[in-house]
């Protein structure tokens, strides 16, 4: 009876040993999940960022202008799409269901309206233009 004793008492040990590692990688597991949406969402608002800075540049300008402005086909490793539509600039990454927006309020108060488009971040440039009173973006594939 000892010696099966001792046997289920370490059987028992290495069952609570599982469970421990078990528990501790899908905390760790949760947690990476987490940081890596935080991340894509920093990133995307860096690229929201840079995109309405442009278009804001681009709207107090007289005449036409256009730009030229590269970009980052993927971020995490996924591919993310620009829209611009009469609601403002949005960006979406429909892998993780990700979507950032900004309404522009202020540039459409001055009588600017935007042109509706939608650009996959694999183009890796992006023109930005002016053409009178309507802003649009589209894809440049160089």
């Amino acid at each position: 009876m000892k010696g099966q004793s001792a046997v289920f008492e370490e059987v028992l040990l290495f069952g609570i040993g599982v469970g421990i590692f078990l528990a501790i990688f899908f905390i760790f597991s949760g947690v990476q999940q987490t940081s890596l949406e935080t991340t894509s969402r920093d990133h995307l608002t860096e690229v929201m960022n840079y995109l309405s800075s442009y278009i804001l540049d681009i709207s107090t300008t007289e005449g036409n202008v256009s730009i030229i402005l590269p970009l980052t086909d993927r971020i995490d490793d996924d591919l993310y799409t620009i829209i611009l539509n009469s609601t403002g600039l949005h960006i979406k990454m429909e892998n993780k269901g990700i979507l950032i927006s900004n309404g522009m309020y202020g540039i459409q108060k001055g009588g600017i309206a935007f042109k509706e488009n939608e650009i996959a971040s694999v183009s890796k440039k992006i023109m930005i233009y002016k053409k009178g009173n309507e802003i649009g973006i589209t894809a440049i594939n160089i």
